[in-house]
């Protein structure tokens, strides 16, 4: 009895899978190198939020979504980087009960440092 050999398709699927599981990997591993060689010291969740904001502001659940972290995570980072003079933090005036975080001309330049190194 004969196996018949599998479909094209499958070998290509296996090959994207297989390539989509390294790289996530290696691109945590050059985005921490990168980190490191930045003027000043800033961690990866740091730069990712700054990127995030860079866009505009968001609410910190959105920041929390998009990082990849729980909201009361994402608001000690967000107040860390208050304090650091990166971001402000603003009530969202189409709902009074959520807060808006945007980047200040500090986290403009942090950011800048980042890409920069």
């Amino acid at each position: 009895m004969t196996v018949p050999a599998p479909p094209a398709d499958t070998d290509r699927r296996e090959a994207i899978d297989a390539v989509a599981g390294a790289l996530v990997p290696a691109a945590s591993r050059v985005t921490r190198l990168l980190l490191r060689r930045a003027p000043q010291r800033i961690s990866r969740s740091d730069a990712g939020v700054l990127s995030a904001l860079n866009g505009g502001p968001r609410r910190i659940t959105e920041l929390a979504d998009l990082e990849g972290h729980a909201q009361p995570t994402m608001t000690l980072l967000v107040k860390r980087m208050e304090e650091r003079g990166w971001v402000a933090r603003r009530r969202d005036p189409a709902d009074g009960r959520g807060v808006l975080v945007s980047l200040t001309e500090e986290g403009h330049a942090a950011l800048e440092d980042v890409r920069a190194a």
